[in-house]
Order: structure tokens, then sequence, then C-alpha cells
């Protein structure tokens, strides 16, 4: 895929367990955080107070956190 955003169009394909997980203050706008949950309804959603982007590395206690529970 060219870009994220034109990934889009294969969400309605997807048939794996998501959970979109998002730093506060993430570089994504909350308008394509929001597409994505829209596109992805079956998905769980995180978003992480206080995170930037890389929340594995800011934040690995969350990912484990997250990972642990669907373990």
């Amino acid at each position: 895929m060219p870009s994220l955003i034109t990934a889009r169009s294969r969400y309605a394909d997807v048939e794996a367990l998501v959970h979109l997980v998002y730093g506060e203050n993430d570089w994504s706008r909350p308008s394509d955080r929001e597409a994505n949950k829209k596109l992805l309804p079956a998905a769980d959603f995180t978003q992480v107070p206080g995170a930037d982007h890389f929340i594995a590395l800011e934040r690995p206690e969350v990912v484990a956190d997250l990972l642990n529970a669907v373990a």
C-alpha cells in the first residue's frame, strides 16, 4: 500500500483480532483515529494518556498489559 490512509480500503477484509493503541499525543490526527475505529468496529481501542507515538518505548508496561490480557 502506498500509504496508511489508502490501506483503509482493505480494513473490511481484516479477520484478525485488532486492538488500536494510540498515544494521547500521537502524531496521528484524532479524525484519523476515529476513522480507523469506525472501519474496524470489532477492534478494541486504547488511548494512552501522556504518551506520544512510540508507546512501546515510552510506556512498555501498557503494551505488556494489553498483550497479557489476550494471552
